[in-house]
């Protein structure tokens, strides 16, 4: 079907309201922002995944190499593609189980490892932030023992809960081995009775003791098992329940336990929420006719929960990944599914910093082998189903994803148009109808202040040659969408951030300058306050320890731009935001970098405040955002009309806001916006971008031009966009000037990206 035909159709859906089979925006939960198949010709799985402290994952699991199984760890990067693979290999059989990042950057996973032809034992190997073995250690007796979860634990040392068989006359009992940080073992214990009992997940608890979860057959019939101990490792009590397997536990923010599992016979995925004592408080079923399994759960950010097991009812296989996010009680708020015609699970899921999901499990239909490593990552939630490129608004482009394709099974490509509900397996009109119900729908994530600037290419510089050098050559830009701050940010936002840093003492105040409260030589200046020598709009009182916006005149200055921003300033405002949203932070405020992976707030950089300025206008290529003349009528500028393009009939500093008080700044959104949206990229304070500045940078730079993010080193940084008592030449969108990150006066202010993608 032609995209043009869809297009009629979807005209069709909005303008008569209405689509079979459509659901709510959020129903479907967020879409598939990439995944990942890692592996060779024979055969490797997934059990464990986590993401690291450099935004990346680190995957643990196994690797069959010459007809034995290995350790198979895997780090990537933060989009998913593999920073480095490591296996370790042994004269038999070994394996990962579980892995988490160390508080020393490395990694410690646990598993098992054969010893001898038939003895294993509980294998722990601690590993540098490289991947090399650092140290391994190997616990149990004549019997066969292996670990399946582990974690380092609040003195550095660590946590494993297995199954050991050498203490008979059981069949074996769960394992408890707290080791110190060197791996050395400080004590070990067993539970159960008198036959099998495994266990499979171990946590820390908030007063030092531990929680188990597992597998019992010695009381009664086959039940789960929980168990709840002291620190050194003396039960505090045991609790049975109904499924015959106890797959993860985590404490949760009450102070309870969220289990999930599956039921006897392997009938539904089981999720059960228990009392600080152990007690169920609530229980929970989810699957269909199949068989259906919970292998990993955590509790999420809202307060709900995110399970991922594998279906046998849903999906497009014979198993597929199975998904699952709650409410706090337990309620399905959606469900999806991933994989191919053959056979996927998920054993681990993790709640990523920037909100989304991140699943490790298995796949027999995608990859190079029998089974290899399945990574999938999920949008934050909260984005629209529909929007599959993660862009933060559904539009034409994700109905070209779509239409790439059309009744086409599902794959591992990116995006993954699959979907409606769970996902049926292939992308047909139930996908296009999600995608139909939300069009032009812009995600809730975005604020109001914010505008949608569409990715493209653009031809940046001065196409007058009319400007100084550094604005050419002029070179084709490709950029990804972005949001930009409709306004300038102004000194009430500014005076929030300031009141709230200043609350939990994360800012200083020094004379008239703010401070990071941890720079010791007061170096890196955020901002001046009111005072003898400065135009500063914000107050503050020494006494009451508060800051406010001033009053100039009679006039209220809250909506006014902030001015007397520092570059450092202006990230750390951005940092704050970010946070207050629950979004991540971008920069280190020690070593003054972007990280472009995150998805918070940041400057613009230099190629998207000049693409956002232009506003969509490229045929021809404007002088301003609007045309190629300028009045005050347009912008709050100096009129001198020196140049033949400033037409304006008053001249001098703009009549309205010339009040013979300094600044003469206008509040933001006073004039028109341009063709995105945009307000006062022209003219009334210079805006501070991301970039540091060099005046050959656009002739160094090597073609193509794909999201530049300027120059290094150089020590001063981009400022944009002209200020109220400068003339019209600094008002063009390609005229460029910079500052030391140190400086502020009463020209310079700021506005906010988002980047969502």
């Amino acid at each position: 079907m032609r995209i043009s035909n869809l297009l009629v159709i979807v005209l069709i859906v909005i303008v008569g309201g209405s689509w079979w089979g459509t659901e709510s925006a959020l129903a479907d939960g967020p879409p598939v922002q990439w995944q990942k198949t890692f592996g060779g010709s024979s055969k490797e799985n997934g059990y464990s995944v986590q993401q690291t402290e450099d935004g990346g994952y680190i995957i643990a699991g196994e690797y069959l190499g010459l007809q034995m199984r290995d350790v198979y760890l895997i780090k990537t990067e933060p989009n998913g593609a593999m920073q480095w693979e490591k296996t370790f290999d042994w004269q038999y059989d070994d394996w990962g189980s579980s892995v988490q990042q160390t508080t020393d950057g490395g990694y410690i996973i646990a598993g098992g490892k054969y010893i001898s032809k038939f003895e294993c034992d509980v294998y722990l190997l601690k590993t540098e932030p490289n991947g090399n073995s650092q140290w391994e250690k190997t616990f149990g007796a004549i019997g066969g023992e292996y670990g399946s979860s582990v974690q380092q634990t609040s003195d550095g040392g660590y946590i494993i809960a297995g199954s050991t068989e050498s203490y008979e006359p059981d069949y074996g009992d769960v394992y408890l081995i707290k080791t110190e940080p060197n791996g050395a073992m400080q004590w070990e214990k067993t539970f159960g009775g008198s036959s099998k009992e495994i266990g499979y997940s171990v946590q820390q608890t908030t007063d030092g003791g531990y929680i188990i979860v597992g597998y019992t057959a010695s009381f009664g019939t086959e039940h789960g098992y929980l168990i709840k101990t002291e620190p050194n490792g003396t039960m505090q009590w045991e609790k049975t329940f109904e499924p015959w397997r106890g797959s993860s536990v985590q404490q949760t923010s009450d102070g309870g336990y969220i289990i999930t599992g599956y039921s006897d016979g392997g009938g539904d995925v089981y999720l059960i929420k228990t009392e600080p004592n152990g007690s169920s408080q609530w229980e929970k079923t989810f699957g269909g006719s199949g068989t259906e399994c919970g292998y990993s759960v955590q509790q999420t950010s809202d307060g709900g929960y995110i399970i991922v097991g594998s279906t046998g009812s849903f999906g497009a296989g014979n198993y597929d990944v199975y998904l699952i996010k709650t409410a706090p009680n337990g309620s399905s708020q959606w469900e999806k599914t991933f994989g191919g015609s053959g056979y996927e699970w998920g054993s681990s899921v993790q709640q990523t910093s920037d909100g989304g999901y991140i699943i490790a499990g298995n796949t027999y239909s995608f990859g190079a082998g029998s089974t290899d490593v399945y990574l999938i990552k999920l949008c934050p939630e909260g984005t629209l189903s529909g929007d599959l490129n993660c862009d933060g608004i559904v539009n034409a482009k994700d109905l070209d994803i779509l239409v790439s394709q059309w009744l086409q099974p599902r794959s591992i490509s990116y995006p993954y148009a699959d979907i409606y509900g769970l996902g049926d397996g292939i992308v047909n009109f139930n996908d296009f109808a999600v995608i139909a119900s939300q069009l032009l729908t812009i995600d809730h994530r975005v604020p109001d202040d914010m505008v949608y600037i569409p990715g493209g290419e653009f031809e940046m510089g001065d196409h007058f040659s009319e400007g100084m050098f550094d604005e050419l050559p002029i070179h084709t830009v490709f950029l990804d969408s972005f949001f930009i701050g409709k306004y300038e940010t102004t000194n009430m936002q500014y005076c929030d951030y300031l009141n709230s840093a200043l609350l939990v003492g994360d800012i200083k105040v020094v004379g008239e300058f703010v401070y990071d409260s941890n720079d010791s030589g007061n170096n890196y200046p955020y901002c001046r306050t009111h005072g003898i020598d400065t135009d500063s709009q914000i107050d503050y009182n020494d006494v009451s320890k508060v800051f406010t916006v001033r009053t100039k005149g009679d006039r209220d200055m809250s909506d006014d731009p902030m001015i007397e921003v520092s570059w450092y300033g202006a990230v750390a405002y951005c940092n704050w935001r970010s946070q207050q949203e629950g979004k991540e932070a971008c920069y280190n405020l020690s070593a003054w970098e972007c990280d472009f992976s995150k998805h918070g707030y940041r400057l613009p950089t230099e190629a998207e405040w000049e693409y956002a300025a232009r506003g969509g206008n490229y045929n021809p290529y404007n002088r301003f955002p609007w045309g190629d003349t300028i009045s005050h009528s347009q912008a709050n500028y100096y009129s001198s009309g020196s140049q033949s393009y400033d037409i304006s009939p008053t001249q001098g500093y703009h009549p309205a806001w010339n009040d013979g008080i300094i600044p003469y700044t206008a509040p933001v959104g006073s004039f028109q916006a341009n063709g995105y949206g945009v307000y006062d990229v022209s003219g009334n304070v210079y805006e501070w971008c991301n970039d540091q500045y060099s005046s050959t940078y656009y002739s160094m730079t090597p073609y193509p031009h794909v999201n530049p993010t300027g120059p290094v080193s150089y020590g001063t940084y981009v400022v944009r966009g002209g200020t109220y008592p400068l003339v019209a030449t600094y008002c063009r969108v390609s005229e460029r000037w910079s500052k030391y990150p140190e400086f502020s006066d009463r020209h310079f202010g700021f506005r906010i990206v988002l980047d969502l993608h």
